[in-house]
């Protein structure tokens, strides 16, 4: 699912993530061109598809999985350092992206990163 919400991403470097909680989809979200001033000072160039689809799970997010990727599956997509801190601190238990490839044909490797908690994990919303 993350994979074909990155394809309508509006920026260049197309992300896609989805947020699940148990069986179910609770966020989800791409990429998207920065419009507020306060966002610039935190991530540069746009909002993070993790930070979106993390705001769009509107709740408790402790024990969710964020899963991260590019509008192509062969690309990696491990999350920026920034990101990852956001989510240990809302107590995302892990995350899943593409670690590494070998292009288009080749083999991919997927991980499933266990995050452990920050002591400041809370509820409230990132």
């Amino acid at each position: 699912m993350a994979v074909e919400l990155a394809r309508f991403s509006e920026c260049k470097k197309k992300h896609g993530a989805v947020v699940t909680k148990g069986n179910r989809v609770i966020g989800s979200g791409t990429n998207v061109g920065k419009s507020h001033p306060d966002w610039y000072r935190e991530q540069r160039y746009s909002y993070h598809a993790e930070v979106v689809a993390l705001k769009r799970g509107n709740g408790d997010l402790r024990g969710s999985v964020v899963y991260s990727f590019r509008d192509e599956l062969w690309k990696v997509s491990r999350p920026c350092k920034g990101c990852i801190s956001r989510m240990r601190r809302l107590g995302v238990r892990s995350i899943v992206y593409i670690a590494k490839t070998t292009g288009p044909a080749g083999p991919i490797e997927l991980v499933e990163e266990r995050l452990g908690l920050s002591e400041s994990s809370n509820t409230h919303h990132p």
